[in-house]
């Protein structure tokens, strides 16, 4: 299924600075290259030889010079929302390996798969939640006004 591109995924994801429109895609082709400075892999934007990659993006919530977003990959390539954002000039916070600065207030990535949909073995539709983790909840929480997971 996840090759076909039939399960369905959704993100969230904190990046520096404050997208204009609520909502959008990008569809470029990725590569990778094995000098990923830390770990493996580090994906980029290859017109010519890169595998189709496309990912679309809501805007949640603008402050304080970040935007929180639901992103929703509709394919699986490694680092494709990182990737995929940080070529919009929007790159995850302290996401250095895709050029997105470090804050003080962010002591990891800000990336948390939230949803996946799928059918299970049996064509019976499968639906995964995972919570928000407490530290990311607090982080959101903090530049939002709001308090709580």
């Amino acid at each position: 299924q996840f090759a076909e591109g039939s399960v369905a995924k959704t993100y969230l994801a904190l990046v520096w600075g404050e997208l204009e429109g609520d909502e959008g895609q990008v569809a470029l082709p990725l590569a990778l290259s094995d000098s990923g400075g830390g770990s493996r892999y580090r994906a980029y934007v290859d017109e010519a030889e890169g595998k189709p990659a496309l990912t679309a993006w809501r805007v949640l919530a603008r402050a304080g010079g970040v935007s929180l977003l639901a992103v929703f990959p509709k394919t699986g390539r490694t680092h494709q929302i990182r990737c995929h954002m940080a070529h919009l000039g929007f790159p995850l916070v302290s996401d250095v390996k895709y050029n997105g600065r470090k804050a003080s207030w962010c002591a990891r990535l800000p990336l948390h798969c939230l949803r996946v949909r799928a059918v299970d073995e049996t064509g019976q539709p499968l639906d995964v939640h995972s919570p928000l983790p407490e530290d990311l909840a607090a982080m959101l929480g903090r530049l939002t006004g709001q308090s709580g997971p």
